[in-house]
């Protein structure tokens, strides 16, 4: 089978979709699978085996002649997505080379659009988070409640193009049935399959390492729970005075309602903790992945805790394939993933009391750490690892192949229409 992956985000540039997109790369690849990627072009990582393709990513100036030569060449071609159009056009270049069989693209972004109106193979669109969920958790920071006009022009596009797709496919039932409902799809429609990752190179450490961190992996911002990890580790910090704490991720401005106590996000937290813990408090910018490998693989444990919507979590499912316990907040898809004191421990988001309690309790009960380290790893070898997803994916590729051949897009696209979808 020769895929497609269509993809704005692609290492070093993006977060999740990107990680998703060259996992799926790697192994679609290493099961014998043709793989074509159409990407960025910030010096795209290369992958083994994969033919990796660049288009240049849109001009984001916000002076007014960059503003009018957008608008112009939108108006004159119609173009809903200058990068879409763009990697459209140089998709029907490869076409003419040889045959593709599918094309996988994100809900987010609306990248496929242009294939779905024009492309002669079949789309099929994995949902991640799309741009009402995004805003959703991180109206905080934009200290408004109310979408900007661009951003429901996005989620319209993201709509259309999930409601007109050969397939569509999500990594967690939560995030399945939020769209159904707010996107008016049946549930029927949705593939629910979890992301893959590559648990030989997420694995446990040799054991010699000395365990002194607790581990958060993430962007620093106030949708992904970092300020209430702050305050709950202040306790932490006072009872056990040989543990420290380290943010991963990019620093963040501050939220509007917390600016008060500094810029960015890591000036925040600092605030939350007395300043005598502030030798123990570690922030590490972005890292490479080998790097966060080392981190997950020597912290004491991991703390995923989100406030707002997580579709699936690759962070919790890495510390997990490190052998690291985890401790998340029941917020879509880690609630899937974890059950709870059997591979890991949930709790409640925004409960500091129980966020504090449960690191008390890991941290307290060496045994119980071993035990749900060892049980999460067998998690992800057995539900997550790249060999157990991967055959899941291609049986969905081939069921959207089916549904392509038998005509049903045009089918979704009365459906769209009926229900508000397509314009």
């Amino acid at each position: 089978m020769h895929v497609c992956l269509l993809s704005m985000e692609w290492p070093p540039y993006g977060c999740g979709i990107g990680s998703y997109m060259f996992n799926l790369a790697r192994g679609l690849v290493q099961a014998g699978h043709q793989v074509t990627v159409i990407t960025h072009d910030q010096t795209p990582v290369a992958c083994s085996g994969v033919r990796v393709l660049s288009v240049p990513l849109p001009d984001s100036r916000r002076t007014i002649l960059a503003r009018a030569k957008r608008n112009v060449r939108r108006i004159v071609a119609g173009i809903q997505s200058p990068w879409s159009w763009e990697a459209f056009r140089l998709f029907e270049q490869v076409l003419e080379d040889q045959p593709i069989d599918i094309l996988e693209t994100a809900e987010y972004g609306a990248w496929g659009w242009h294939f779905l109106k024009n492309a002669r193979v079949p789309v099929a669109v994995r949902c991640h988070n799309p741009a009402h969920i995004l805003w959703s958790a991180n109206r905080a920071m934009a200290g408004s409640w109310e979408m900007p006009s661009f951003l429901r022009r996005q989620d319209r596009l993201e709509r259309e193009q999930a409601h007109a797709a050969d397939g569509i496919a999500s990594p967690s039932q939560a995030l399945a049935y939020h769209l159904s409902l707010s996107w008016v799809i049946p549930l029927s429609r949705f593939t629910v399959v979890p992301n893959p990752i590559d648990a030989e190179l997420f694995c446990p450490g040799d054991g010699n390492t000395e365990r002194t961190e607790i581990l958060y992996v993430g962007r620093l911002e106030y949708n992904k729970g970092v300020y209430d990890l702050g305050e709950a580790v202040a306790p932490i910090l006072d009872e056990f005075r040989n543990v420290c704490v380290r943010f991963a991720g990019m620093d963040r401005p501050a939220p509007p309602h917390l600016s008060h106590a500094g810029e960015t996000a890591s000036d925040v937290i600092r605030s939350l903790v007395p300043a005598r813990f502030h030798d123990r408090l570690l922030f590490t910018s972005h890292v490479p992945v080998t790097e966060v490998v080392r981190l997950q693989q020597k912290a004491l444990l991991a703390v995923m805790p989100t406030r707002g919507f997580e579709s699936f979590s690759y962070t919790v499912v890495e510390s997990m394939a490190c052998g690291t316990p985890v401790i998340a907040t029941r917020c879509g898809g880690p609630g899937e993933i974890i059950t709870h004191d059997v591979d890991g421990v949930l709790v409640a988001p925004g409960r500091l009391s129980s966020l504090t309690d449960a690191m008390r309790g890991l941290l307290s009960d060496p045994q119980r750490r071993s035990r749900l380290g060892a049980c999460g790893r067998q998690t992800v070898e057995r539900r997550f690892s790249t060999a157990v997803v991967l055959p899941r994916i291609v049986d969905w590729y081939c069921e959207t192949i089916r549904r392509f051949q038998g005509g049903r897009r045009a089918e979704n696209r009365e459906t769209a229409t009926a229900g508000g979808g397509i314009d």
